[in-house]
Order: C-alpha cells, then structure tokens, then sequence
C-alpha cells in the first residue's frame, strides 16, 4: 500500500470510520489531492440561505446563527468548454460539520467518476 494511503487511511481510522470505509475514503482523498492539484475537480462550500431549521433545538439554532449553515457542492471542470458542472451535493452543515463527515469523500468521489466518465473533447 502506498505510504501515502496507508497516512490517510490512518488519520481515517481515527475518526471512526471502519476499516473498508476509512480504505475507501484514503484512496478517494489520495486520488482527489492529484486531480484538484491539476485544476479539474473542486469541492465549493455555499451558504444555505434559507435553511429548515424546524427540527433543532435551541443549542443548534444558536450555533447555526453564529457558524452559519452550508451546502458543500461537488464540481469538475469541463474538458470541452472550461465551465465547472456540478455533479451533486448536500446542504445544511453547520459550521464546518461537512468536513470528514464522509459526505465529503461521496462528494469527492461524484465529481471525479464524472470527470473520468466525460473523457475527452469530442470522444
């Protein structure tokens, strides 16, 4: 195993996830590094402007006032056009809850299968 993975998939471990999750994330995140490094993936941290907050109580709706809530967006760059597509996303984390939250790593995953899965202009 790369001893890159094998760091990530530590720091994995480490917060919990079992071990074919904290795999599965560390590769995610390994591969995620090399692709957002070369410009054609992103993860975009949005403001949730209008958030249904009718469920939480009132420690949660206080530290919603003050950290804000958020959607976290999964996007690629287009290799025809240049335009960034949004390949999913989820919203209403609060602060910054997404982070590690394996929602990140789905997010990650998303936006690059759709990456690969574009291929090249024109083929």
């Amino acid at each position: 195993m790369n001893r890159n993975i094998r760091s990530l998939y530590s720091r994995e471990r480490s917060l919990g996830f079992q071990a074919h999750a904290a795999l599965r994330n560390a590769r995610i995140r390994y591969l995620w590094e090399e692709m957002q490094a070369r410009g054609v993936v992103a993860l975009r941290v949005v403001p949730d402007d209008n958030p249904d907050l009718s469920w939480a109580d009132k420690e949660t709706i206080e530290r919603a006032g003050s950290d804000g809530v958020w959607g976290l967006s999964a996007e690629y760059r287009c290799p025809c056009c240049g335009s960034w597509v949004v390949t999913d996303s989820v919203w209403g984390f609060i602060g910054e809850d997404w982070r590690d939250s394996g929602y990140d790593t789905d997010l990650m995953a998303s936006a690059m299968e759709a990456y690969v899965a574009q291929g090249e202009c024109g083929k």
